[in-house]
């Protein structure tokens, strides 16, 4: 009963101290912020939009192009739709599309990469085979095809993304594997008789999440960029579904007289894409243990200087 409190008291005081490092690094605080920002927006999409019909797709060619103003903060597409509740239904479409896709690259490629790092063998070498057969066609290209072949929307561009994104997940799952496999405390709990199961629930699958979190930071920017691609050649998302990529695509044609329709949709997915990216390079360093000895000494320092 003591040694669960002290290993629950350990993990909190774990958790506290990454949550610390975190704040502490403005560049990957400030990501969180904007990430949060855009995740309430896409989650209250039909709430806090200023025209939700607009936003869903209804038409309204009564007010077609026209510029910023008061009543359209983002001014109007070709549709007479408010952009700005058009980009708040986008942003809801690229979260869905994001976390989708980097949820079942996880599922499928965490438990293929570990199934192959640890029993090795034929094993390793026919799902490694099957890995860098997806992993020789460049992931968009393959997309496309998938997406030409069954079709346009929303289902089925995360099917074509997930299938082209999991391979990175069993290569970095199987590596980490390999490396753990081979650590004391795996080779002690065999000695002691836990079947491979336990062990890989228990000690690989727990120590392999970093580098699989970072990972996931820094595709969901690579996987809302790739679906708006898609979208932005026209086999992705449709009308009259809200897409960031399509609502670019659509503005390009009127860009040199109306160009608010396309400007304030790309700025969005570039703010998107960068406060993701941030946050990845942030959190590899903050998960490095390196980096974390380095700021707890600089905080050791600077409280020593401040009580004295």
């Amino acid at each position: 009963m003591i040694n669960n409190q002290n290993i629950r008291i350990n993990k909190f005081l774990k958790n506290l101290r990454y949550l610390n490092l975190i704040i502490l690094n403005r560049i990957a605080f400030i990501s969180i912020i904007i990430i949060f920002i855009f995740i309430i927006i896409g989650v209250l999409a039909p709430i806090i939009s200023p025209y939700p019909l607009q936003g869903e797709g209804a038409p309204n060619l009564a007010a077609r192009l026209q510029p910023p103003s008061i009543n359209h903060l983002f001014g109007t597409d070709q549709y007479g739709r408010d952009i700005l509740s058009r980009i708040f239904f986008g942003i809801q479409t690229a979260l869905i599309e994001g976390v989708s896709v980097v949820m079942l690259g996880i599922i499928i490629g965490v438990p293929l990469g570990i199934i192959a790092g640890y029993y090795g063998g034929k094993t390793d070498e026919i799902i490694m085979r099957i890995t860098d057969m997806f992993l020789a066609f460049p992931y968009l290209l393959l997309a496309l095809i998938i997406v030409a072949t069954l079709g346009s929307g929303l289902i089925n561009v995360i099917i074509a993304l997930s299938i082209t994104w999991w391979p990175w997940y069993t290569r970095i799952a199987r590596a980490q594997t390999v490396s753990l496999k081979a650590r004391p405390f795996v080779l002690s709990a065999k000695l002691l008789g836990m079947n491979s199961i336990k062990i890989i629930l228990r000690h690989i699958l727990p120590n392999s999440f970093t580098p699989i979190i970072i990972q996931g930071t820094l595709d969901f920017a690579g996987v809302i960029l790739s679906a708006a691609g898609l979208s932005f050649l026209g086999i992705g998302i449709k009308e009259p579904m809200a897409d960031l990529g399509l609502m670019i695509s659509e503005g390009q044609t009127y860009f040199l007289y109306y160009w608010w329709v396309a400007t304030f949709p790309g700025l969005i997915l570039l703010i998107i894409a960068i406060a993701f990216n941030l946050l990845g390079d942030s959190l590899r360093d903050i998960l490095d243990p390196k980096y974390q000895k380095r700021r707890i000494l600089q905080i050791q320092i600077k409280s020593e200087k401040f009580n004295e």
